[in-house]
């Protein structure tokens, strides 16, 4: 029988040494946090983009809607998360303030900016045609407009990546979860009937 839980000397060792590693960017990212982000006028704008989109989506989401669309504001969170954790992990960019000091992502653009907008989208067109219209205009405006000014805020650093990467893979996000929940959708309808 394999021992699945036996390691090597330098496995250990390795595995080691990244949990320490690990333990020490925590203890600066939180040293760093305390001294130049909370309640800094940055976190007080993160602070806010974290709760403006989330109260005006909530008076303005269609309730009978409700399952489906805020599907679509889970997806879009998953899929922001995911891609700002690959593009921190591989220092493609960073942030020099963040709304909380343990994750390297931004979690008010993540989980209440992006989805809310796409969740606005997506309940308020629902033909492909214009779907796609507005994707491309949220697109160039995450793009072009939000993240330079992220930028110029000192919120978010580019490192390697360009604005422009950018464009394409907001425009994915919409594209794919409109599919995803109108498939969804139209299978549900199906077994209903």
């Amino acid at each position: 029988m394999i021992n699945k839980h036996a390691m090597t000397p330098d496995q250990e060792l390795l595995l080691t040494q990244i949990t320490e590693l690990r333990n020490k960017a925590v203890a600066l990212r939180f040293e760093y946090w305390k001294k130049f982000e909370v309640f800094e006028p940055q976190w007080w704008l993160l602070f806010a983009l974290l709760l403006v989109p989330v109260i005006i989506w909530w008076k303005l989401i269609e309730k009978k809607r409700f399952s489906q669309i805020s599907f679509v504001g889970f997806l879009v969170a998953i899929i922001a998360l995911e891609l700002d954790m690959i593009g921190s992990e591989l220092s493609l960019w960073r942030y020099p303030h963040k709304f909380i000091f343990i994750s390297p992502r931004q979690i008010p653009i993540d989980f209440s900016v992006l989805p809310v907008l796409y969740m606005a989208a997506y309940q308020y067109i629902s033909g492909w045609k214009q779907y796609l219209m507005v994707s491309l205009i949220l697109a160039l405006f995450y793009s072009f407009f939000a993240e330079p000014i992220l930028v110029y805020m000192g919120i978010y650093e580019l490192l390697i990546w360009k604005h422009w990467y950018s464009l394409p893979i907001y425009l994915a996000i919409s594209v794919f979860v409109k599919w995803l929940a109108d498939s969804l959708e139209k299978w549900r309808c199906d077994k209903l009937l």
